[in-house]
């Protein structure tokens, strides 16, 4: 899998203190006009210096990949609020592949193992 530079993501508290008032309002009234023109997108926006960071790239990876997901892995970014939000995810929309394999992988980092 090859990592795609895909967003612009731009961090509000990054705004304020660095951008002159006049380019921030500037910006804002462009923003407002570009805006209602593309689709909404919901996101989770991952640091590059939060330690789930390599996580979360390893578990993008698996998931493309349709590769099991070692339980280390699955350890390393998942707490019990993250289980029951992808598990609610899963339940209203069955169709909805991110919750179906955060669930799986959760479940298989679970489970026992059954010797094959």
């Amino acid at each position: 899998m090859k990592r795609e530079n895909r967003y612009i993501v731009i961090k509000r508290k990054d705004l304020a203190p660095n951008v002159p008032l006049d380019t921030l309002e500037k910006f804002e009234e462009v923003f407002s006009k570009v805006s209602p023109l593309l689709p909404a997108r919901e996101c989770v926006v991952v640091e590059s210096d939060w330690p789930e960071y390599e996580h979360v790239w390893e578990l993008i990876r698996l998931r493309v990949e349709k590769a099991e997901i070692p339980a280390e892995t699955v350890h390393g970014v998942v707490d019990a609020p993250a289980v029951d939000a992808a598990l609610r995810a899963f339940t209203d929309d069955a169709t909805n592949d991110n919750a179906f394999f955060l669930v799986r992988a959760i479940m298989e980092a679970c489970l026992p193992r059954v010797p094959e």
